[in-house]
Parts: structure tokens; sequence; C-alpha cells
């Protein structure tokens, strides 16, 4: 299946979660987007630079942005130590 992730959460090991999000083609990315301090699932669309990003806690809710270009590799972090991811 294309774009389908899975985790194991570290206080319950004996979990296996898995969401369909993204596509063959887009890159994952996670980072604290929304600064509640729980990684988010992001997916970077290499050929338009979009990126994809659905907070942990509110999976209906989808933050969408344009940023960089198709030559370009996402990395999300803290640069400016706000708490977010950018």
């Amino acid at each position: 299946i294309i774009g389908l992730w899975s985790w194991i959460p570290s206080k319950r090991p004996w979990l296996i979660y898995q969401k369909q999000w993204g596509t063959l083609y887009d890159r994952p990315v996670c980072g604290d987007f929304d600064g509640d301090r729980l990684r988010d699932f992001g997916v970077y669309r290499n050929f338009t630079g979009d990126w994809f990003v659905m907070p942990y806690r509110v999976s209906s809710f989808v933050i969408t942005f344009r940023w960089g270009r198709p030559t370009d590799f996402p990395v999300a972090g803290d640069y400016d130590g706000d708490g977010f991811s950018n």
C-alpha cells in the first residue's frame, strides 16, 4: 500500500498503529509542527514544494503550506528554539 505509515508507541509497545498518509512520491517528515510536544505526521511533495502536516491530536485537520523547490530535501526541526518544527 502506498503512503502507509506504521508506528509503535513507546508507552504501549505491544500495539502497532497504521495510517494511510501521502502518495508514492511524497517524502515523510516528522516534527512538532503545532507546539504540543508530540510528533506530527507530515509529507513533503517534492515535485511541487508543498508540505502537508496532520497534527497528532487532530487527525481530521491538515496544515498545508508551500515552501521549497522540487530539488530540495526536507528536514524538519526547531531551528529557532520556539518549540515548533519549521
